[in-house]
């Protein structure tokens, strides 16, 4: 069982339904880690808000109240972000770029991560118990060497011994 808050200030019923919807889904999508994460549900979380938010809008701007005001401040900043479009551009589409080949990056070595994990475990298991029984038969057949070697140095000593006598 989760409890769920959403921080949404929504005009409408249908509005507050499509948040509450979305914190569903998202919490759904955490409680059904990828097994890459080996369970570690920071590492998920912050995965997850790296894949959803890499990319930067380049028209957003700051909702403004549903009033005479607010519209025209949205609208003034729609304004000044159009008019300063060709100066930003670049930038801003560099950092895009950015940001997404960090992201894959990460997740590449997040994979990786998991990769060499399952790797690891399957060696360690492998080799603890296989490695022992190959090591405990080893150790068999070195002392029953030993044993017979023994035997057959009393018995090459009890030849020797009546002939000097």
């Amino acid at each position: 069982m989760a409890i769920i808050w959403i921080e949404a200030k929504p005009r409408t019923v249908f509005e507050a339904l499509d948040a509450i919807e979305q914190a569903v889904d998202h919490q759904r999508q955490l409680a059904q880690l990828d097994e890459r994460f080996m369970e570690d549900t920071y590492l998920a979380e912050n995965a997850t808000q790296l894949q959803n938010s890499w990319a930067i809008d380049m028209g957003r701007v700051v909702p403004g109240h549903n009033t005479v005001l607010g519209r025209a401040f949205e609208a003034g900043q729609r304004t000044v972000r159009k008019l300063s479009w060709w100066y930003g551009l670049p930038q801003l589409q560099q950092i895009t770029e950015f940001h997404a080949a960090t992201v894959r990056t990460i997740d590449a070595m997040i994979t990786h991560l998991h990769h060499l994990a399952n790797r690891m475990q399957t060696l360690e298991a492998m080799h603890s118990e296989q490695r022992l029984r190959s090591i405990e038969s080893q150790l068999r057949a070195m002392r029953d060497e030993q044993l017979q070697l023994r035997q057959r140095i009393a018995k090459l000593e009890q030849q020797l011994r009546p002939r000097t006598e």
